[in-house]
């Protein structure tokens, strides 16, 4: 099992993380592990371990947010971490073609989205017909909703 371990400085919701490599530690997966939560002990005889805060495990196909690392004893380091859905699975979520119904930038009137408050004031008119009808009392016509 490989387990490579970055400094992250991006924020948590961006979808393509700033990441710079600390290190790569390679070794054998001896507890079972959830994918999606991990927790790994690590014994390496270094500080290094205390300037990371992110991982990928090629195994799992996931990148990880560290969440927390305990020290055992000296040398052996305990990492819990969670995955990181955005870094994850990001080829998957800009392949994506979507209609966007509310952007903090740009929006679209034609999409009724319940929150862009717009008026709708009645147009009425009335016209005479010179002719008149002769089996009718009134003509209604209505546009619109």
């Amino acid at each position: 099992m490989t387990l490579t371990l970055y400094d992250n400085a991006s924020e948590r919701n961006a979808v393509n993380k700033s990441i710079n490599e600390v290190l790569t530690l390679n070794g054998t997966l001896r507890d079972e592990s959830s994918v999606i939560d991990p927790i790994i002990t690590i014994e390496l005889q270094s500080d290094t371990l205390l300037n990371f805060n992110y991982a990928y495990i090629p195994e799992f196909g996931r990148y990880y947010f560290v969440n927390n690392i305990t020290s055992i004893r000296k040398g052996l380091w305990r990492l819990a971490m969670h995955v990181d859905v955005l870094m994850s699975f990001a080829d998957g979520i800009k392949n994506n073609s979507a209609i966007i119904q509310r952007n903090e930038n740009e929006y679209d009137l034609k999409l009724n989205d319940g929150l862009f408050v717009t008026q709708q004031n009645p147009r009425k008119s009335v016209h005479q017909f010179p002719s008149g009808f002769t089996h009718f009392d009134f003509v209604l016509a209505i546009a619109g909703q």
